[in-house]
């Protein structure tokens, strides 16, 4: 076989066999196909194969290597929403990387992953992965939320709205501190005229204190987006910059240099091919329903709409021609699902407005609020696992045993309290017990990282990939 062929077939081997259809005399400009694990086909023509043999990979303890060639290979995605896309790294992912950087934290921080590493446990990340992006930044805060938030008595969660401007956060942290950059001290003003009464968690040095400065200050659409993937043109970004930091520029600027940060060091310039917006949990519905008391083309971002119509037009002023997509949440809230409505409509709506993508994310998992029965259990570590529940009851004592680790919404001490709970039931043998499937995915029915296993992590970050292959890009 040529050189080039065997090269290109072993660049495609992700695990298991490669799958190809020829004999062992072939004639020029015979056509192979090559199947992946991925269930994608490659088709190429070879000019002569004299002999082709195969080698069985097994997999190792099912993880899985990548290498792909898609439409987003070599291209770079900011993405933008709470906590939930922001992910945890607490557990391995059993899928290797393509070679791919991820980019996080206050400070532009960078860490570069191999096709041979396991990937961080964030499915931005792992779907970033998936279809060979060059770079990822991950933006996602928890916390956080799109419309503008002014009055939250907690400084660090008022300051994680996107749509705040760089100088009402800085209004923020010099309303409740007394700071002297100089003596390099910072004392909480618990007599502030702003309302905060909860300040910033810090170990009480003062490099940890403008750590948390940095931390409030990149929450603004302001920096994380405009400044770090929007603007260029460096005599641009200069009057940009000082045009939003207003009278705090030099005070911002005097606070990074007293730890030897430097502006780019919060506010680094990176080119994106594609921009995806996941923002509603923490979103309040006071801001978006009833629908009649909201328009979709409103542009106050103190209300849902005008908030993501702020972001989209923001991309859109200075990149027409870059992708941008919105998400939804992989099911409803223990909110929305009580109020008995969603914010999917409300999504709907703007990606219908901007004639954006829209991936309706529940349509593709089995979170709902529905109840089943299960075998299945979460252990002290927050592990899941499909079988193996196991119940006994002491009625004359109102107690029970179990293996399982139950969410607070379900555990209680008392027997008959967790039987009306749970209703454990004895099926051929076997012990069952009843919840709705969003508490059977989620140790906390709202972070698909709280299962310690990775399913749903993962399998979101599966769907994504495949979605995001069908956007296209310029």
């Amino acid at each position: 076989m040529k050189h080039s062929v065997l090269k290109f077939l072993f660049r495609y081997m992700i695990s298991g066999v490669i799958m190809a259809s020829c004999s062992q005399n072939v004639s020029a400009q015979y056509q192979m196909l090559v199947k992946t694990d991925d269930g994608l086909l490659y088709p190429f023509n070879v000019d002569r194969i004299e002999s082709v043999s195969f080698l069985e990979v097994e997999p190792n303890e099912n993880d899985i290597d990548l290498s792909v060639q898609t439409i987003w290979t070599g291209k770079s995605i900011a993405w933008f929403g709470t906590s939930i896309p922001a992910g945890t790294s607490a557990f391995r992912v059993p899928i290797k990387g393509n070679a791919i950087s991820v980019y996080d934290s206050y400070k532009v921080t960078e860490k570069y992953f191999t096709k041979d590493e396991y990937l961080l446990s964030e499915y931005p990340v792992i779907a970033a992965s998936l279809i060979g992006a060059k770079e990822i930044h991950n933006e996602s805060q928890g916390s956080s939320r799109i419309t503008r938030n002014a009055t939250d008595p907690r400084l660090e969660i008022r300051c994680k709205a996107l749509t705040n401007t760089v100088q009402e956060i800085c209004s923020y942290v010099w309303g409740s501190y007394d700071i002297d950059i100089a003596d390099r001290t910072y004392r909480e003003n618990h007599d502030n005229t702003i309302g905060v009464t909860t300040f910033l968690t810090t170990t009480g040095t003062w490099k940890n204190f403008v750590d948390m400065v940095c931390v409030c200050l990149r929450q603004s659409y302001q920096i994380c987006l405009t400044l770090r993937h929007l603007i260029s043109d460096e005599t641009q970004r200069s009057r940009y910059t000082a045009d939003i930091f207003g009278d705090y520029y030099d005070d911002v600027a005097n606070l990074l240099s007293s730890v030897g940060y430097t502006m780019d060091d919060i506010a680094g310039y990176h080119a994106i091919d594609l921009f995806v917006i996941e923002h509603s949990v923490n979103d309040s519905y006071t801001f978006m329903y009833p629908f009649s008391n909201f328009s979709v083309d409103s542009e106050d971002v103190n209300d849902f709409y005008g908030a993501y119509n702020k972001i989209i037009s923001e991309i859109l002023k200075y990149k027409p021609s870059v992708r941008i997509a919105i998400i939804s949440n992989c099911g409803k809230t223990s909110i929305e699902n009580a109020d008995h409505e969603d914010k999917v409509s409300c999504l709907k709506r703007i990606a219908e407005k901007w004639q954006l993508p829209f991936c309706q994310m529940d349509l593709y998992t089995n979170v709902q609020w529905v109840s089943q029965l299960t075998q299945g259990y979460w252990d002290k570590e927050h592990y899941w696992h499909d079988s193996g529940f196991e119940w006994t009851e002491d009625v004359e004592n109102d107690s029970f045993t179990t293996n399982a680790t139950f969410n607070a919404a379900f555990y209680d001490e008392s027997l008959a309290v967790m039987k009306a709970k749970i209703n454990p039931q004895e099926i051929n043998g076997v012990w069952y017990w009843e919840a709705p499937s969003v508490y059977l995915w989620m140790f906390d029915a709202l972070h698909p990282h709280s299962d310690k296993s990775g399913r749903l992590t993962i399998l979101i970050a599966r769907v994504l990939s495949k979605w995001l292959l069908t956007i296209g890009n310029i």
